[in-house]
């Protein structure tokens, strides 16, 4: 068949436009009528309404594709923003609707009932910085069974949503992934949580997020007794009575955020979940300790592709055991993100000041201050001569993180990063503590289009 022809095959043209940017789809669909027909339902499968949007698709229009929208995400500038009862209407049309995210949002009196509508057609809800005026009949409303998949974070909702009985919650009993609202922290709700879990509330959930309130080791060992089955665990505060019940779930734990628990979690608990847990996908620790990683038993988790974790030596080991450090890591062939930088450090030492939330997107200071803490221990060096060209399988690697370490990485580093690393678009760290030297360096990246931030 000649090369020409095989955009003519419906599943070759609809796999190359899925790898396209949502403009570039809609330009697809005016090449021809065929091409409009085979790629509609990729168009029109989200759809995004709000004042944050420059560009919005006329009503007409989504119901014109109505048997094609799955979602719906509403994004306004402004948290004071309402949306007309003539877009909820229309959204009530979507027939095949399974998604439903509002950010900065007012919801007033004219328009509660749309939402609880649409609560009780949706398998995905995301509330974000919402607030409500009212919550109508939510009192006398049915369940809303089809929820799976309920995100919260960054609420800012009103408090009667979260009474004491965590009314919406209640009202999800299928609810299979939760993200809690980062700022509510409120004890009698926290405590309503705990007991509607163990009360065996939410017989499917399996994974739980942002719970970046103090709940006792204890409460969380009885939480995840209550859960059948465990994919994603990110609290704060755990410790090794959670972790014995975690055990019994390293067969299908894929996601595992444990930074902030300071000392409860220890690095030989971090190496028996990489050595346990083949279905692991992310893993945010605060720090593993080399002599553990080498010690310790084979790695399985091959599928992963977020990795966040300190490794650190001792300085009188380090020669003998970073090449088998990245010996371990060479088997990590999915990785995409690789973060050395020690963000989960600096979330332990928040939790240390209460674990009240900060921004950790720049976390060179927080690792300075734990380097006093622990001036014996050293991360790991990115050097060839130190085993690094062990790393050439990590063909996937997208973005590499080392903030706050001390690196001397040269133009031989780079040069082998640059071939043997062609997905990478990103690099964030010092280079080189020389600052002509680093320059240099970062100028090789950023020639290749690669984004190259250090401080």
């Amino acid at each position: 068949m000649p090369t020409s022809r095989f955009f003519e095959i419906p599943e070759i043209l609809i796999l190359v436009a899925s790898f396209l940017s949502p403009s570039r789809q809609v330009s697809c669909t005016r090449v021809c009528t065929y091409w409009y027909q085979t790629l509609q339902h990729l168009v029109w499968k989200e759809i995004r309404i709000g004042t944050s949007y420059s560009r919005q698709p006329e009503l007409r229009d989504v119901l014109k594709h109505k048997d094609h929208i799955k979602s719906v995400r509403i994004f306004n500038t402004c948290q004071q923003d309402t949306l007309t009862s003539t877009i909820w209407e229309t959204i009530m049309q979507l027939t095949q609707l399974k998604s439903l995210s509002m950010e900065n949002l007012y919801v007033d009196e004219g328009t509660i009932d749309f939402i609880w509508d649409l609560c009780e057609r949706v398998e995905q809800l995301g509330l974000w910085q919402v607030s409500f005026a009212t919550l109508g009949n939510l009192d006398s409303r049915k369940p809303f069974s089809r929820i799976r998949h309920l995100d919260l974070r960054n609420a800012k909702l009103d408090q009667r949503l979260f009474s004491d009985n965590v009314e919406l919650l209640k009202r999800c009993p299928n609810m299979e992934f939760l993200v809690w609202p980062e700022k509510l922290r409120r004890g009698k709700v926290i405590d309503g949580f705990i007991q509607l879990a163990v009360d065996g509330t939410w017989p499917a959930l399996e994974s739980v997020w942002k719970f970046y309130f103090p709940i006792s080791d204890d409460n969380q060992a009885r939480v995840l007794r209550s859960m059948k089955r465990i994919t994603g665990w990110n609290v704060r505060w755990f410790g090794p009575k959670g972790f014995q019940v975690l055990r019994h779930h390293f067969t299908t734990l894929k996601e595992l955020h444990l930074s902030g628990c300071k000392d409860g979690v220890t690095s030989e608990m971090l190496q028996e979940v990489l050595s346990s847990c083949p279905l692991l996908v992310t893993v945010s620790w605060a720090r593993i300790n080399a002599v553990d990683i080498v010690c310790g038993r084979p790695w399985v988790c091959t599928k992963m592709e977020d990795l966040d974790m300190t490794i650190v030596f001792d300085p009188e080991e380090t020669d003998r055991l970073q090449p088998l450090v990245f010996e371990q890591l060479s088997k990590l062939t999915a990785l995409e993100y690789f973060d050395l930088s020690g963000r989960a450090i600096a979330a332990d030492m928040d939790s240390s000041r209460g674990g009240e939330d900060e921004d950790l997107s720049d976390i060179g200071d927080s690792f300075h201050r734990y380097a006093k803490l622990m001036p014996y221990k050293r991360s790991i060096d990115l050097r060839l001569e130190m085993g690094l060209d062990k790393l050439a399988t990590l063909r996937l690697l997208k973005r590499l993180r080392f903030l706050g370490t001390t690196q001397r990485i040269g133009k031989d580093e780079v040069e082998w990063m640059l071939k043997s690393w062609k997905c990478l678009n990103g690099v964030r760290g010092r280079l080189d503590g020389n600052q002509d030297a680093n320059a240099e360096l970062v100028e090789m990246f950023t020639k290749q289009g690669i984004s190259c931030v250090y401080r």
